[in-house]
């Protein structure tokens, strides 16, 4: 009995981990995809920034697919993440506010403005990471 908790365990604590290290990858892109100049790290030129969100959509969810073999699990890790990873974007775009502190005067308002400029993404990393799974589970059953 013993052995089915620990193996569960198991389990669940590496798709806690899989979650977590994609939460601050979906948070960076959705961030950069508001903020395109303010962001670190150039991911394309103005142009292609769409379909380089779709190519890394997808290519996350055929890592994700190809390393976990459920592809319930691989979806579920998907979902979790990309949700966690837009919150994590909306703290993102909040940080200048409380760092060099004018909270004060920030209204909610640049909150509806985050979203309402990036609400595609959170569903963009949901459909296109799915397809991302099918096509890791088509590589996975051609690897093994």
């Amino acid at each position: 009995m013993m052995k089915v908790y620990r193996n569960n365990f198991k389990d669940i604590l590496k798709l806690i981990v899989y979650v977590l290290l994609l939460i601050p990858i979906y948070g960076y892109l959705t961030f950069y995809f508001v903020y395109p100049p303010v962001g670190i790290i150039p991911l394309a030129p103005y142009g292609w920034m769409g379909w380089l969100f779709i190519l890394y959509s997808v290519a996350v969810g055929i890592v994700e697919r190809i390393l976990l073999e459920e592809p319930q699990e691989a979806f579920m890790v998907i979902f979790i993440s990309s949700i966690l990873g837009y919150a994590l974007g909306l703290i993102y775009q909040s940080f200048p506010a409380y760092i060099y502190g004018y909270a004060i005067y920030a209204n909610s308002w640049k909150y509806f403005d985050f979203i309402a400029i990036s609400w595609i993404l959170l569903v963009f990393y949901i459909i296109f990471g799915m397809i991302g799974v099918f096509i890791g589970g088509f590589l996975r059953e051609k690897i093994e």
